[in-house]
């Protein structure tokens, strides 16, 4: 048996699911960011819409 290939198998599969578990982690950051910025946008959004609604409302008074 050729203990050198089972090592380069071995390294070579090691080196290949790092960089498979590093792109999931670097998607799932990826995803998640982008979902918090929508989510603070819409917050945003919505404040905004009070803000407007009651600065109306005070130009009323």
């Amino acid at each position: 048996m050729n203990w050198t290939s089972l090592i380069n198998f071995d390294l070579l599969t090691f080196i290949l699911s790092s960089i498979v578990s590093a792109g999931f982690s670097c998607a799932v950051w990826l995803l998640k960011t982008h979902s918090e910025k929508k989510i603070t946008a819409k917050i945003e959004h919505e404040f905004n819409q009070k803000l407007e609604d009651h600065k109306a409302k005070l130009k009323k008074i």
